[in-house]
């Protein structure tokens, strides 16, 4: 008989759900996976709210390209009937600039029809003549050199504010796009480099109906996900279990609640701020000089139409000097998470610009009404809500983000595995495709 490899996974988020899900594949493997909270998912929870759902985390992904690897879990764990796909109004996306809100354009026609048409026309001829560069480089440097700095200011400023609550002149291009720095190489233009590169021969598994929608979600959020991952693992996981120190070795011991286990592997999937006060001197000290920032998420339950708006949400360029990240109309995008009289909206605030102390201090609910009455030049009766300020939401990869990763891999430590949003990717779907890979990888070292 071969013997049962045991190893242990710290953390029950979405990483630690996934590669546990993966790992639990192969029946030689004896799993536990500790969770110091009474509930799986970490940051990606749903709740339901006067019968709207509102989501803390991400509120779906795309079904297209790594998205299917999800799609294909979702399917296997017995959910795939509880999926809801967004509308086409989700792909309407705003930017709220001087003062008003201003259509991104996303087709052809919608972009003949945009203010900003010279600025694309511009952006476009100085992307076609524009020259790779090898070395990696700020976000902020890689766009001025390939659409100029206006457009760079104002849309991928917006982005990366509304996906990681960014700074584009300290965060790494070759971290945060790996693809298009990869692909900058070979084709020098960015829009040729899209044109080429997403001409797949992969036939996919999925109909066109799925994989061509903006984004997934599930009939109660994104919290289902979890929910079903967690109920294939009831046997492995072990809630409200604090695993406060690490000493590896041959054998792994680790102390749960102050008893200790052995295991031939481990894996942890807890922030790297978290893991930094569990492990000994030499990798804290890389862990620590990762970086994130902090965020507030308010969530308001309004009645229906209450504001004219037919998109996703729209984002707030830095330049508009407001703590206002974004906002997002939640059941615009899945009309099912709305109530026959009710809707749910999201306010973003913070990001790299603000601190978790002075976020804390602000009075977050009226900033976030009277926000939205100068855009919407309309009163905002809430009929219920409710605000989370989120100490180091979102990870920062910085131009030394290579360098911390190549620090880790040095160390060489074949039997402590390290995962998470913080390494390569905050998207669900590059977490979910991530966790298979490291779930193969410890299963090739087995």
């Amino acid at each position: 008989m071969i013997k049962k490899r045991k190893i242990a996974i710290i953390g029950a988020g979405i990483s630690g759900l996934s590669v546990g899900y993966y790992l639990k594949k192969n029946k030689n493997i004896d799993l536990d996976i500790f969770e110091s909270t009474s509930i799986p998912g970490g940051v990606l929870s749903s709740e339901r709210i006067n019968d709207c759902v509102i989501e803390w985390g991400a509120r779906g992904i795309r079904p297209s390209g790594k998205g299917e690897i999800t799609l294909q879990i979702v399917k296997e764990i017995g959910i795939f009937n509880d999926l809801v796909f967004s509308s086409e109004s989700s792909r309407k996306r705003y930017l709220y600039h001087n003062g008003k809100l201003n259509l991104v354009p996303f087709s052809i026609q919608s972009i003949i029809k945009s203010p900003y048409l010279k600025l694309i026309i511009s952006s476009i001829f100085k992307d076609l003549l524009s020259k790779s560069v090898n070395s990696d480089e700020s976000i902020y440097s890689f766009f001025e050199r390939h659409i100029g700095q206006k457009s760079t200011n104002l849309f991928i400023d917006s982005l990366i504010s509304g996906i990681w609550a960014g700074n584009i002149k300290t965060m790494s291009v070759k971290a945060a796009f790996p693809e298009l720095k990869k692909r900058e190489k070979k084709f020098g233009s960015i829009i040729l480099s899209q044109l080429f590169a997403n001409r797949s021969n992969t036939k996919s598994q999925f109909s066109k109906k799925i994989t061509s929608k903006a984004l997934f979600s599930f009939k109660n959020g994104m919290q289902d996900l979890c929910n079903g991952l967690s109920d294939k693992l009831v046997d492995n996981i072990s809630y409200m279990s604090e695993v406060s120190d690490i000493k590896i070795d041959k054998k792994i011991k680790i102390n749960v609640n102050n008893k200790d286990f052995f295991y031939d592997h481990v894996v942890s999937t807890i922030p790297s701020y978290s893991l930094s006060k569990i492990v000994d001197l030499k990798l804290s000290k890389i862990l620590q000089q990762f970086n994130y920032s902090s965020i507030a998420v308010y969530n308001i339950i309004i009645p229906k139409n209450t504001f004219n708006f037919d998109g996703f949400g729209f984002l707030v360029p830095s330049s508009e000097k407001s703590i206002v990240l974004g906002v997002i109309a939640n059941s615009n995008t899945f009309i099912e998470h709305s109530s026959k009289f009710f809707e749910s909206y999201t306010i973003m605030l913070g990001g790299e610009r603000y601190s978790y102390d002075f976020l804390s201090k602000i009075d977050i609910r009226k900033i976030s009404l009277q926000f939205l009455k100068k855009v919407f030049k309309t009163e905002v009766i809430v009929k219920e809500d409710s605000l989370r300020i989120i100490r180091n939401a979102i990870p920062q990869y910085d131009l030394n983000h290579y360098k911390k990763i190549n620090k880790l891999e040095k160390l060489n430590i074949k039997n402590f595995h390290i995962g998470g949003n913080y390494l390569s990717g905050v998207a669900l779907k590059d977490i979910i495709f991530n966790s298979r890979e490291l779930a193969n990888k410890i299963l090739f070292n087995c």
